[in-house]
């Protein structure tokens, strides 16, 4: 899922979109510091995007949530928040897998991500849809380990705790 984060991101940053509807807040501790970060929204040529985006497949649903330090689209100081499901979500069923990486400075590291660390990552989220409009509630924590560049290994001698809460507006699209 880290590809899936990164390639929204370059796809956005690529197409110079103007972010600006905020669709809700990440609050949250990142190594003891309170930080807060923005999902947003934009409508380009009739269609909406969101940084908040709940997909459903055949075999597979996935929430992928990106915060920003502000309500408009910014290419550093980013939060990814992914979660996969195999088949539709079930009231208190956990998701197969919980991903978070943080972006301090964009695609060019380092990062801070959750995979390959010494403890799981995990999220208690839960999502109403209506249609191809919904929203995600809930809480989430993980252990964040320092990533020098996209095709390094995790430092996990070098971590950091992130747990918080998210209430957001979202996308809902696929099956």
């Amino acid at each position: 899922m880290k590809s899936r984060a990164l390639v929204f991101f370059a796809g956005v940053a690529l197409a110079g979109a103007a972010w600006g509807d905020e669709l809700g807040r990440i609050d949250a501790d990142l190594g003891g510091e309170a930080r807060v970060w923005h999902t947003i929204s934009l409508e380009q040529d009739g269609e909406v995007h969101a940084s908040a985006e709940f997909r459903k497949s055949a075999m597979f649903t996935m929430l992928h949530l990106q915060g920003h330090p502000e309500a408009r689209f910014t290419t550093s100081d980013v939060l990814n928040i992914d979660l996969m499901w195999r088949g539709d979500p079930k009231p208190g069923a956990a998701p197969m897998s919980v991903e978070v990486m943080f972006m301090p400075a964009g695609m060019k590291g380092p990062f801070w991500i959750s995979e390959g660390a010494p403890e799981a990552a995990g999220a208690d989220l839960v999502v109403e849809r209506d249609g191809d409009r919904g929203r995600v509630s809930g809480t989430f924590s993980a252990m964040l380990c320092r990533q020098d560049s996209v095709t390094a290994a995790p430092d996990t001698g070098d971590c950091r705790t992130i747990s918080g809460s998210v209430d957001s507006g979202l996308i809902v699209t696929g099956d």
